[in-house]
């Protein structure tokens, strides 16, 4: 009984540090750990949380169980934020907890997450509307969304979603490259949002490429069943996308008339590995022109890659790159295409041979 009577005495005083914006990173956690049940019985947690509900404790006005479990955690980030050290490969935790859960944990490898705050008044964090995870030229993440769903970032690509990820919606923004292993939940469909263009999924595993620099954007499928969508472009209700199979949607009609497609185009695809291989640190290209692997390498190595002559654009390249540096890279290109390259500092300069 003594024992709950301290964990409780400690709980009521890191709340009230916490409610006037005072807690450490350190105290946060521990304010955490007696929420999500490790530091106190289920009994014990159940009992304070009823006394805060029926305010008990004036220090704590209007209570909401839902909001603190949101403002602690956010907390947590803006605070590992500021204490993060500026890393090409950097791993952030956060735990986001909701009422109707224990904890669901997580995870972002490698990336850069955003808060965005509706506002910040007299030292209290408000509730944020949305989340944005990042990866940075030069760097692949990963993350474990609320869900339990894994998506994989490419280089320069940007993910956003709303607080209430898997409480109202499981909608998501992208821009650039991602590949998404959806868990499944039929009451929610998850939907990534590119552009307008939407892929509409419950349990499946598919890769999205919408990078703001190129024309098209292309879906391929490695497991289940997704629904093609947009927001703004009459697409059939009954476009679906099945395994070995991708899309490729044009982004402006009129670049879609110049190169003689529909604006949405169904293709077989029996390689998803050219495609997808990319977020294993591996990549597998067949026959694709220099204008794409540029654009792919620069993303990739954080590199700006200059062509003496515009034919280049044109040259073809096959081959297999795995976890290399852009030396070993070019040599490899150098070795089966007609091109000799220098490289001085985050530039590389290709020319004719």
């Amino acid at each position: 009984m003594r024992k709950d009577e301290n964990i409780a005495k400690r709980f009521y005083e890191l709340l009230d540090r916490f409610n006037s914006n005072d807690c450490s990173l350190e105290e946060l956690y521990e304010l955490q750990s007696y929420l999500d049940g490790r530091a106190s019985s289920e009994m014990l947690r159940d009992r304070m949380m009823a006394e805060l509900e029926e305010d008990e404790f004036p220090s704590i006005e209007n209570f909401d169980g839902d909001q603190l479990f949101a403002k602690l955690n956010l907390q947590i980030l803006k605070q590992k934020s500021q204490r993060s050290e500026e890393k090409k490969i950097r791993k952030i935790q956060f735990n986001w907890i909701q009422v109707a859960a224990s904890v669901v944990l997580a995870f972002v490898f490698g990336g850069v997450v955003t808060y965005f705050l509706s506002k910040e008044e007299k030292g209290h964090l408000e509730l944020a509307s949305y989340c944005e995870v990042s990866a940075p030229l030069g760097s692949i993440s990963q993350l474990t969304l609320p869900d339990s769903s894994v998506v994989w970032l490419n280089a320069g690509s940007k993910l956003k979603y709303s607080t209430r990820f898997n409480v109202d919606n499981r909608d998501l923004s992208l821009e650039g490259e991602g590949y998404f292993k959806v868990a499944k939940n039929k009451k929610l469909p998850f939907v990534v949002d590119a552009y307008g263009f939407q892929v509409r999924a419950v349990g499946t595993e598919f890769n999205v490429k919408a990078y703001p620099d190129e024309e098209t954007i292309e879906t391929i499928l490695v497991e289940g069943k997704v629904k093609l969508e947009h927001r703004d472009v009459n697409i059939a209700d009954d476009t679906y996308l099945n395994p070995k199979f991708m899309s490729t949607f044009y982004k402006s009609r009129d670049v879609a008339r110049e190169n003689g497609q529909p604006r949405l185009t169904i293709s077989p695809n029996n390689d998803p590995l050219l495609y997808t291989s990319w977020k294993d640190d591996r990549l597998v290209f067949k026959k694709v022109t220099f204008k794409d692997l540029v654009k792919i390498l620069e993303r990739k190595y954080d590199v700006q890659i200059k062509l003496e002559q515009s034919e280049i654009l044109n040259y073809h390249f096959t081959g297999v790159l795995e976890d290399e540096s852009i030396d070993q890279v070019m040599e490899v290109i150098r070795i089966s295409s007609p091109i000799s390259y220098s490289i001085k500092g985050k530039t590389v300069f290709i020319s004719k041979k």
